[in-house]
């Protein structure tokens, strides 16, 4: 009798348990559908003057430019895009982003390509742009567009050496952490933000030079590169990598930088010594607005000349 007792108790213990769980696994379920919905709206119709639309160029920039630059935190802040626009009379458009590889570089140009009319890409490029904690820890920021994009898919695959098909189904894996984006606004002329001038001298940070000289680049970072300028060439765009001024880059990471574009048979322009004024920068790597209105200006002569030569 204790016995049957015993095992109708566990029994009914056990069709509560699994009743839990099942009203728990739908509970997330629903959580997660729900979470899917609303990012995928706000990252498929972001609003106007928001970071999603602003950084979210290789998908959201449908406008088409005859020039465009890209790169990281250096090309944001310092191609005033209006100014080349004016000077050089082609329409030009700032695609850069702030503390991206180069494949977020990639996918910035193979969208300027598709949208028609590209003439010349400048990559602003550095050596943190080739390495691993730029490549591998920033992946997930292409994640939102797992599903809607398959070169971003196969990107997101290969980076991190795996198939993502199951993790990205749920939304909760997919937009972890990027609850974020859909909240900040971030406004631009044209792609470029100006860095306010303080009227203070940079500070240049004399560690943040001591592994720049490594030349340990991400062999996928280097992959996707040299498909850039073969997707350049291949579209008749003229393809230019530059190093914008800095105050804190050694002669040890140009001379990579150089090996780099050599390999690959791409037009590089060292401009990393043109202004020295500590003035004119934020910090060590980035020029306020007095040093990009400056350095776009140096930027405009040295192309002018350029082309003129190569007539």
């Amino acid at each position: 009798m204790a016995a049957n007792l015993f095992i109708f108790s566990f029994s009914l213990q056990m069709k509560q348990l699994v009743k839990y769980i099942l009203y728990i696994f739908i509970g997330v379920t629903v959580i997660d559908l729900a979470y899917r919905l609303v990012c995928d709206y706000f990252y498929q119709h972001p609003k106007k003057d928001s970071f999603i639309l602003e950084n979210y160029t290789f998908i959201h920039c449908n406008t088409p430019y005859q020039c465009v630059i890209l790169g990281a935190s250096s090309a944001k802040h310092s191609y005033v895009s209006q100014q080349i626009e004016d000077s050089l009379n082609i329409s030009t458009y700032n695609m850069g982003w702030n503390g991206r590889s180069v494949l977020y570089q990639y996918l910035s140009l193979m969208k300027a390509i598709k949208n028609g009319g590209l003439e010349l890409a400048i990559l602003n490029l550095s050596t943190s742009q080739m390495r691993d904690n730029w490549v591998k820890d920033r992946i997930s920021d292409l994640y939102p567009y797992y599903w809607h994009n398959d070169t971003i898919r196969e990107i997101v695959n290969e980076v991190e050496d795996r198939n993502m098909d199951i993790l990205m189904c749920s939304s909760l894996i997919q937009f972890n952490s990027k609850l974020d984006n859909m909240l900040r606004s971030e406004k631009s002329v044209k792609g470029y933000i100006p860095i306010p001038y303080s009227g203070k001298p940079a500070k240049v940070n004399s560690t943040a030079t001591l592994n720049k000289g490594k030349k340990d680049f991400n062999l996928i970072a280097v992959k996707y590169f040299q498909e850039m300028a073969k997707e350049c060439e291949k579209n008749k765009v003229r393809f230019i990598v530059c190093l914008s001024p800095s105050l804190d880059t050694t002669e040890t990471e140009i001379a990579i930088l150089k090996d780099l574009c050599d390999s690959s048979n791409v037009e590089m322009w060292n401009m990393v010594h043109v202004i020295r004024d500590p003035y004119l920068f934020k910090d060590g790597d980035h020029l306020n607005e007095k040093g990009a209105e400056l350095f776009t200006q140096m930027f405009i002569e040295t192309f002018s000349s350029n082309s003129l030569m190569n007539k």
